[in-house]
């Protein structure tokens, strides 16, 4: 049996301890950014702060950013090494730890996948300190016996265009369009720290629809890895994941036209318009208070 557990910012929000480690949710996101890089997300033409600043947050901020080249380009390059920045705390609470331990109680017979939609790598240094590699292509096997499929379809912080030989050292977006694709990615591992390259992540914009500026044909491929992973799986659980039926379709669509059961934490009326009818099962809003209640869904779930 296979489940496979979609995260979205909800859960590294609520899986640690308020403190350095803790990622922000998205309408924290620009103060922290500003905060963090005042030379360029501080520096942003006016109309551009108006518009983060404005009624409709982060993505209308991100749709006005790209029409401004030099500024995506720095932006972009400051935000990858924001989300490259987080690291596991030493004490206090993770939750990330604790659902692995979860499913590993779980038996032999059971196999568990994730999907993230996050572009830091909490979820997957809590998973290799637990002794199980995460990998995001190719196979386990490549990887060893206890690693464990994490599909990242939004893109990563630490995910890079794979050039092979060659080498690029400048890159340049134009009128806010993709500057350079490739259709292979490449990680350079989990706590990518300072961004050495000129040329940012393959983050997709967190803006309507979810464009992409940086390898698009690659992340492309991770949105169908993400179909084949759902249509596989046996059971899916969903925490802190934001639902945008109409502007993410390649990470909801799959999910409502699979017949696998359904967990769910999260805001409970995200989930009151779709209807699953009993394959729907709302474990809680909140991660943090309801663990009990997501062991017992896990064991009812998956077959003793």
């Amino acid at each position: 049996m296979l489940i496979t557990i979609l995260v979205g910012a909800g859960a590294s929000f609520g899986a640690f301890d308020e403190g350095p480690s803790r990622p922000p949710l998205g309408n924290q996101l620009y103060d922290r950014l500003v905060a963090t890089y005042p030379g360029s997300w501080g520096e942003l033409p006016k109309w551009i702060q108006d518009e983060f600043q404005g009624d409709f947050g982060f993505e209308a901020g991100m749709v006005a950013l790209r029409q401004e080249a030099l500024s995506t380009h720095q932006a972009l390059l400051d935000m990858s090494c924001y989300f490259g920045s987080f690291q596991l705390p030493t004490r206090g609470r993770n939750l990330y730890r604790n659902l692995i331990f979860a499913l590993d109680s779980l038996g032999p017979k059971f196999q568990y996948s994730f999907g993230s939609l996050n572009y830091e790598c909490l979820l997957e240094l809590s998973m290799a300190n637990l002794g199980h590699p995460p990998y995001y292509w190719g196979n386990s096997m490549a990887s060893g016996p206890r690693a464990v499929l994490v599909v990242k379809p939004h893109g990563s912080c630490n995910f890079v265009p794979d050039t092979g030989s060659n080498t690029i050292q400048v890159g340049h977006f134009v009128g806010g369009n993709a500057y350079i694709d490739t259709p292979h990615l490449k990680s350079i591992g989990l706590t990518p720290g300072y961004w050495n390259s000129s040329i940012p992540a393959a983050m997709s914009l967190y803006a309507p629809g979810k464009p992409n500026l940086v390898a698009p044909t690659a992340v492309k491929r991770l949105h169908n890895d993400w179909r084949r992973v759902i249509d596989r799986s046996d059971a899916i659980l969903i925490i802190g994941a934001r639902i945008i039926a109409e502007g993410d379709p390649h990470i909801w669509r799959p999910i409502f036209q699979s017949s696998a059961p359904i967990g769910f934490i999260g805001g409970v009326d995200a989930m009151s318009e779709y209807s699953l009818g009993v394959r729907l099962t709302i474990i809680g809003s909140r991660w943090e208070s309801c663990e009990p209640e997501l062991h017992t869904w896990l064991q009812q779930t998956v077959p003793q």
